[in-house]
């Protein structure tokens, strides 16, 4: 296993919980 090329997975999941932050922020504005 090469920490320095982790596998697209690892990146998507990255990915996925970037997703869900910035929709969760955006809900939060939203009610502000």
């Amino acid at each position: 296993y090469n920490v320095m090329q982790p596998p697209p997975l690892n990146e998507k999941v990255l990915k996925d919980k970037r997703k869900k932050l910035k929709e969760t922020l955006d809900r939060v504005l939203k009610m502000y």
